[in-house]
This record gives C-alpha cells, structure tokens and sequence, in this order.
C-alpha cells in the first residue's frame, strides 16, 4: 500500500472490496441484496471489473444474481412441477421431454451464465437429432422456466426471448388427412385381408366422429345413445407406461367433455363393432380407483380395451401391410389422421365452423380452423371452380 491506496503488483491502484490474491488472481467482496457477504474472482483485474459492473447493475435493479446458480434443468424441472399438471398423459409427456433436454450439455449450466448465443447454438444441436416439433416443446419448456427465473428476479433477461424457429430446419409439410380415395382404398385393401378386416368399422368409426383414440378406446354402452344418434365423450383410456395398468381418466380440458353426433355411417360402424365383440363389456377403474364398468371390449380376442399405445401398433401393422401391397401409392396414417380427415372432410363440405368446432370439442373455432382447415390442391380447385365458376 502507497499513500494509503492499495495497489496489485502491477502498480494499478484497487478500488474498494478489490484484492489481488496471492495466487495474483483477483476477488471482489461486496453484500447483496440482503446484506450478505459474497465474492466473485477473475483471472484478471478487467475481467474482475465487468463482472462487478454486472453485479452492481443487478444490485441496483434487484435482480439476486447469487441465488441463480441453479442449473437449467433444476429449474426446468421446478417450473415443471409448479404448473402442477393434473392430467398424467401430461405429466409423461414433460417428463419425456425433460429426459431428452438433459441429453445436452447445456442442461448443466447454472441459469446466470447462460446467454441468447448459447440457446441458439442449444436448439441447433438438438434439431440435429429431434424433429422440429419435439424440439419446439424442449425450447418452450426451458423459455417458460427462464421466463420464471425473470420475474423472480434471479435474471435479468430470458436467453430464449428470440425468434427461435428460423434455426430449425425445413421440413416439408406433412399431409393431416386421408382424401376420400385414400380412406375408400384402405377400406377395401382391410376388407380384404383375413388379418385386418376386424378393424374395418373401427377405422370407419374414427374417420366419422373424429373421436382421440384414448377416447374411443374408454366408451361405454351406456355412452351411446342409439335413438338419438349421439355418443358422450366422458373419458380416456389411460395406460401407465411403467405399471401397464389402465385407467379412466378425464379429458385435460372441460371443451373435451361432450354428445359428438353419430351419422348413419357411424352408427353402422358401431353397431358391427358390438356385433363382432358379442355385447361384451368389461370394468377398468377411474383415476380414484373406483372400477368403471360397461366398457366395450375392442381387442379380437381380449376380454379388454385397447389403449392407445397399442392401437399406434396395429395401425402401424395396419401401414406396413398396405404399402407392402400397393408400393406406388404409400399411406403414413395413424389414430389421429382419422381425427384430422373427419375434420377437413366437414370443412370442405360446407358444415358451419361452430358445428364442426363442437364436434371435435374444441375451446375456440380459431383452433379447429388453424390445425384442419386443410385441403388439397384439387379440392381448392375444384372448390373455387364450383363458387366462381
């Protein structure tokens, strides 16, 4: 010390709560926000000095720049946690997604360190090996939990607050839906396999009530109303992937709960469906653990339903079969393309939004409009050709 200022073994004078440790690295003391003691250390007294701009910028703000050294995906996992989702089929779908970010290194990183390149360099990486869906829900999940991290003052700025989706890679837009002479051919190849012909009036039923297969999969008699041509939807069949035990659950949101209409299709789609399981029923407990009974028992020769998971599996058969037979005109059609031709068939004859919004059950007709309103290039043609001649 010269003059009573204190110097580093360079001459420069140190300012006040600087010091140059014996190792000749510095460290600065300074208090938080709540008054309590803390250091920071750098290499170098210039590196020392923009971390304590940074530190005093934040002390002056309020933002408690000490408490967030929790990693991402600590704090990924307790944004996750405090939404308190109530529907499992949620639950497992975020713990899947949590179990694919943590492939990353980024995972690692204490949320204070992480910076807008970093994010963008993370999304690049993990579009490498997900689809641009899975990883649209990987960086919402992360932007969500750092958007937390903002209003609990433990950053200033969320990383992710950027126009993300110009780095995803292009992916050509898949076609939702199976055009009428797609469904009619599949129906015919079904109707004549010995192996699949069972499904014929599942199929069918699907494509005419647009109904998830979590839900077709948990009605019950009692739900169909034969006089009146309507089916309730109060349900869906949930299989827990660790114990493979099945229960009823209630739909994630209210507008799910609801009559769907059964056209005369439908209805003969149903009644073969009965026909085939003899009037069989069988019991599954709800979420209380309270058995539920009158359950249509879907499988050829199982004296239960099936989940969904594994009708993904027979429908997958179901592809692998038909393209095995017609090589020149593929199909790539799951439970839920049923879902989306149901509804693009209604739009494209005229049926009124608000009708076919409470089909599908729907909160709002912008969702059923933004997600089915698909058509192909000869429906629009033929579409504007009949309206303006």
């Amino acid at each position: 010390m010269v003059g009573g200022k204190r110097k580093d073994n360079k001459g420069r004078i140190l300012q006040s709560g600087e010091y140059q440790r014996k190792n000749g690295t510095y460290e600065w003391r300074y208090k938080d926000v709540d008054h309590k003691q803390k250091a920071v250390y750098a290499e170098t007294l210039k590196e020392l000095r923009e971390k304590k701009k940074g530190i005093l910028r934040d002390l002056m703000d309020g933002i408690r720049t000490a408490e967030a050294s929790e990693t991402l995906s600590e704090l990924v996992k307790k944004n996750n946690k405090l939404q308190n989702y109530q529907n499992e089929s949620t639950i497992d779908h975020y713990a899947k997604l949590e179990k694919y970010f943590d492939r990353f290194p980024l995972h690692e990183r204490s949320i204070s360190s992480i910076k807008e390149s970093d994010c963008r360099e993370f999304i690049i990486q993990m579009n490498e090996v997900f689809s641009n869906s899975t990883t649209k829900h990987i960086a919402d999940m992360c932007s969500r939990a750092m958007k937390a991290a903002v209003n609990d003052d433990l950053i200033r700025k969320n990383p992710f607050d950027f126009n993300w989706h110009g780095l995803l890679k292009y992916e050509p837009k898949k076609k939702k839906f199976l055009t009428d002479d797609e469904f009619h051919n599949l129906i015919d190849f079904l109707a004549s396999s010995n192996v699949y012909r069972y499904y014929v009036p599942h199929i069918t039923f699907l494509r005419e009530t647009g109904l998830r297969i979590s839900e077709f999969a948990a009605l019950r008699l009692s739900d169909i109303d034969f006089d009146n041509r309507t089916v309730d939807v109060n349900y869906q069949l949930y299989l827990n992937p660790n114990t493979r035990v099945m229960s009823l659950k209630y739909p994630k949101t209210k507008s799910s709960i609801g009559k769907v209409p059964l056209t005369k299709t439908a209805v003969k789609a149903l009644e073969s469906i009965i026909d085939k399981t003899r009037g069989e029923t069988c019991e599954v407990p709800n979420e209380f653990g309270e058995m539920v009974s009158g359950l249509f028992v879907l499988g050829k020769n199982e004296n239960r339903p099936i989940p969904a998971p594994q009708w993904y599996e027979i429908f997958s058969r179901i592809n692998r079969a038909y393209n095995k037979a017609n090589p020149d005109k593929p199909l790539n059609f799951t439970p839920h393309t049923l879902r989306h031709t149901c509804a693009s068939r209604m739009i494209r004859d005229g049926v009124n939004l608000k009708a076919v919004q409470k089909v599908l059950r729907h909160a709002s007709s912008n969702i059923t409009l933004s997600i089915y309103a698909d058509q192909t290039e000869d429906e629009t043609a033929a579409e504007l050709r009949r309206v303006y001649g």
